[in-house]
């Protein structure tokens, strides 16, 4: 046997060596070797730039009633004694002659509430006694008047108001 290489064995060798020792320059083997993976967006990145994309939030010219008791749309089941306004922000009310204020800034629609002429004030909330009881089947509307102020100097958000009814309340 002779330790010659003959033509064919070495342009086989070199066929192969070229083919599997260019796997990284070659396109066509590089395909098959290394296929592309689609990647997923790095969610700290994607992230980061949405937030240099997206323009800060202005904040509210105006200041807003965050709850009351009863809520909006809230439907009794038996009367209150006391009706409850909570706003967002700290409250700035002087007020020296309670039934007056209570007339100009706690307005209504038919039928009306009564209220007994003291309004208790704590930081960002007021409550409201009522002199006569709910009546049964009313819708009552309570909207507010440009008296009620917070320390901010903002306004009131336009169009606030508290709409209930007490269905479940006894006639009086």
């Amino acid at each position: 046997m002779s330790s010659r290489f003959n033509l064919l064995s070495v342009s086989v060798f070199l066929s192969l060596w070229m083919l599997l020792g260019n796997c990284y320059f070659n396109p066509a083997v590089q395909m098959v070797v290394n296929p592309t993976v689609a990647e997923e967006p790095d969610v700290a990145s994607a992230g980061f730039i949405a937030a240099l994309a997206t323009p800060p939030a202005l904040p509210s010219p105006y200041f807003s009633l965050v709850s009351s008791s009863p809520a909006d749309g809230e439907d009794l089941i038996t009367s209150q004694s006391t009706i409850s306004f909570t706003f967002s922000e700290t409250l700035d009310l002087d007020i020296p002659n309670a039934s007056t204020w209570i007339a100009t800034n706690i307005l209504q629609a038919q039928p009306l509430l009564n209220f007994n002429p003291t309004v208790t004030i704590s930081d960002n909330k007021f409550d409201l006694s009522l002199s006569s009881a709910i009546g049964p089947g009313f819708t009552y509307i309570i909207t507010f008047g440009s008296g009620i102020k917070v320390k901010s100097g903002k306004p009131l958000a336009p169009g606030t108001k508290v709409t209930f009814t007490c269905n479940g309340c006894t006639p009086t």
